[in-house]
């Protein structure tokens, strides 16, 4: 396939009318066959044979401990007492190890919770290790619940084959305190946040703009997305891609690539960026020394717990991360992962239909508050908001989400998902340019060149 995903606009907060699940009974799966038997005498008590045990082995990453999640296993297990849902957490890096070996072997799991991008579930597709999830559409009505934008981003060769999760909006973190006390107001422009971010160096102690590039550079890719994405237009991002016929060599790229730097060398950010990693490098906005981050609603309750903890220091506002001047508003809305079947499942329809069964009950409503009001987490799929209580951050997330689709905000994150081969291009050379050891003309050349030879590689493999 050589097309770009087809992204739809997002109406989020519309009042979906959906069945309400069925409750949940001690039914059971029922058994396989067994050879006839001579029939009991009428003396002899007779007894139901028990149900066949049926095991579904689900991997998934980043969800670990879940109300929601647990609540989807409980139902199953409980209407269906001889199955068990076997699950196990892993760290992406590890999966991205195990699981091509398992599945190739025929061990693998049954149900997978990973990225959907053509790195991920993409390649899985066209290795025939995935199954398109059509009799799931057909049953639950997925198709009128989803997303159309993560429709499409689970969607390969007009069928859909993952369910996206995590819904995910990229914007300005704030410290509501350190505004306070500057008399700073929550910028509009990206003229206003530059002129924050000015203000905030010249007279006070705090970082203006958090910036972590250390192992995986994962929050410095986060800031270059917020800046491309407000900048670059949004078809212009999405022909990036493996599927897409796109160049980072386009002008919008250097652009964004300028901005950046012009920020790193004005001293907005923090001047120990190599040090830090994915893993909380939000402790130092939690301690009150940061002003703001590029972040999204991924990490609205980890910043919601600090605050919390720390009430003193941090009063935790988030907003639209701001556009120049007279442009649409755009910003980056999309799924941090999905779920999707793997080919384990191509042979036996009695445990398809469980997983599916079970992938709908991850998304049931009565999962959708657990996901939205416990975990923090949200779900894809349409949901009435009236019944649901949001705190301040979800319902902006919810206004930013509605306005970047309107534009055409898409579904996959830059320099991020589209190969590991990629992503440690943009990581290295990030690095460097904090560094000063290389230019925004060299690090659009690496990618671009890495970019090229998955687009040859995507449309050879779907001509």
């Amino acid at each position: 396939m050589n097309k770009m995903f087809r992204i739809l606009p997002i109406v989020v907060i519309v009042a979906i009318v959906l069945s309400s699940c069925a409750q949940a009974t001690a039914t059971q799966i029922p058994a396989t066959e067994a050879p006839t038997a001579q029939p009991p005498t009428a003396a002899e008590p007779t007894e139901a044979a028990p149900a066949a045990k049926i095991t579904l082995t689900y991997w998934e990453n980043f969800i670990g401990t879940s109300q929601a999640q647990s609540y989807a296993i409980a139902q199953m297990e409980a209407k269906y007492p001889n199955l068990t849902i076997e699950f196990a957490n892993y760290q992406i890096d590890d999966m991205a190890i195990k699981l091509p070996t398992a599945l190739a072997s025929g061990s693998g799991p049954d149900i997978v919770y990973a990225d959907m991008n053509p790195k991920w579930l993409g390649r899985f597709v066209n290795e025939d290790l995935a199954i398109p999830l059509t009799e799931g559409v057909q049953k639950y009505g997925w198709d009128q619940k989803i997303f159309g934008w993560a429709q499409a981003f689970g969607t390969y060769n007009g069928e859909l084959y993952g369910i996206g999760h995590e819904f995910e909006v990229l914007g300005l973190v704030y410290n509501k305190k350190i505004f306070n006390e500057l008399g700073l107001q929550v910028p509009q422009t990206r003229e206003d946040l530059e002129a924050a971010m000015a203000k905030i160096k010249d007279n006070s102690k705090y970082v203006p703009m958090f910036y972590g590039c250390g192992t995986g550079c994962p929050n410095g890719i986060h800031m270059f997305n917020a800046i491309a994405y407000s900048m670059i237009p949004i078809p212009e991002v999405l022909a990036t891609t493996p599927m897409g016929t796109g160049s980072y060599l386009d002008p919008g790229w250097l652009d964004a690539l300028n901005v950046l730097q012009k920020w790193e060398q004005a001293g907005y950010f923090n001047d120990d960026a190599l040090n830090y990693p994915w893993e909380a490098h939000w402790g130092r906005f939690c301690n009150g020394e940061v002003a703001m981050m590029a972040q999204g609603s991924w990490l609205f309750k980890a910043l919601s717990d600090c605050a919390a903890a720390n009430p003193d220091k941090v009063d935790f506002g988030w907003a639209p991360f701001p556009v120049a001047q007279g442009k649409p508003y755009q910003a980056y809305v999309g799924v941090g992962s999905g779920w999707w079947l793997t080919s384990q499942l191509k042979d036996d329809p009695e445990k398809r239909l469980l997983a599916m069964e079970f992938l709908n009950m991850l998304i049931s409503d009565e999962a959708i508050n657990k996901w939205i009001t416990e975990d923090q987490i949200f779900p894809a799929v349409n949901f009435d908001t009236t019944k649901i209580p949001l705190t301040e951050q979800q319902k902006t997330a919810l206004e930013v989400a509605k306005m970047a689709g309107s534009t055409g905000g898409g579904p996959i994150p830059i320099c991020w998902n589209n190969s590991q081969e990629e992503t440690d291009v943009w990581v290295k050379d990030f690095q460097a340019l904090f560094l000063g050891e290389i230019t925004p003309e060299q690090i659009l050349k690496d990618a671009d060149a890495v970019l090229k030879t998955y687009q040859a590689e995507w449309k050879a493999q779907n001509p």
